[in-house]
């Protein structure tokens, strides 16, 4: 009987160990019948339909105080923010490509939104809003005009807020940690069984 608690015991902690290691970012697409956006490594997005989009819109739409740190209108890259185009052009309606954000944001900034503004017309929304995940610095996005008027890729931005969190990677030391712990167990429960 103790042999087979100790083994659920261990079955217990192996499983919630897995179980919190497997938690990621999501590709969201948000949007309305006439536009959608998408954007990976993300964890929550948000629209608006104003002129243009401002940090004011993102404290809006997250909360907190955030801070315009990029800028593309038509380049790839400005400071912080660098992006490819896949498909379509700055203008168009369907549109997408590649972001990154250079890793010493993360040293700067605790958090971060990628967004932006389409050419406004007969369908909202104009501005499509992503927090995107503590830490990761590459991804996916896309912008689709599926009916109504205007609606060209304008321009692209990333905003920050808040301080720095501090992620120590540990090569796997926890990993190991854990095997060292379950073989440990292992042993004792061999012990016990005998």
């Amino acid at each position: 009987m103790k042999t087979s608690l100790l083994t659920k015991w261990m079955a217990a902690i192996a499983g919630g160990c897995l179980i919190a290691t497997s938690a990621s970012a999501l590709n969201i697409t948000i949007g309305s019948a006439d536009r959608t956006g998408s954007l990976s490594s993300a964890t929550q997005g948000a629209t608006a339909s104003d002129s243009n989009l401002f940090a004011s819109t993102v404290n809006t739409a997250f909360g907190g105080a955030w801070t315009e740190v990029g800028h593309l209108d038509s380049g790839l890259n400005d400071g912080f923010l660098t992006i490819t185009l896949t498909s379509g052009a700055w203008g168009a309606n369907n549109v997408a490509g590649t972001w990154a954000i250079a890793p010493s944001f993360w040293t700067t900034y605790g958090n971060a939104v990628i967004g932006w503004h389409v050419g406004n017309g007969a369908a909202d929304p104009d501005e499509f809003m992503f927090l995107v995940e503590q830490g990761q610095t590459s991804g996916t996005w896309s912008y689709d005009r599926l009916s109504g008027g205007g609606g060209g890729f304008s321009n692209m931005q990333l905003f920050g807020s808040g301080k720095p969190t501090t992620r120590v990677p540990d090569g796997g030391l926890t990993v190991l940690m854990l095997g060292s712990a379950l073989t440990g167990l292992g042993a004792i429960a061999r012990r016990i069984k005998k």
